[in-house]
């Protein structure tokens, strides 16, 4: 699973077409059962979501990304991973946070 992630990073915008982040937000608000719309409207107040969403797809295709892993406990080996994508230049970022 650790090398899922740092796979993510390296080869996500070969792998996500534009629309693609936007469909799998929505996908998991429905499984929530929370309606898209009102999430994200609670999220961007007064920005309109196309603008979003054109803003996510740009920042996706220039390599722009954060990745942030949460966890109670974060394996060593996702560790080092994460410690290692932090120091490789370019443009993402990548937290861990306990």
């Amino acid at each position: 699973m650790d090398a899922k992630y740092a796979s993510l990073r390296a080869n996500g915008v070969a792998w996500w077409q534009g629309g693609t982040i936007a469909g799998a937000f929505q996908a998991t608000c429905k499984e929530c059962k929370v309606e898209p719309e009102m999430a994200l409207s609670d999220f961007l107040g007064d920005v309109e979501p196309v603008s979003f969403w054109n803003q996510v797809d740009a920042n996706f295709q220039a390599g722009r990304i954060k990745m942030v892993f949460v966890a109670d406990v974060i394996p060593r080996e996702l560790a080092r991973i994460v410690e290692s994508l932090a120091n490789t230049p370019g443009r993402s970022t990548t937290l861990r946070r306990r």
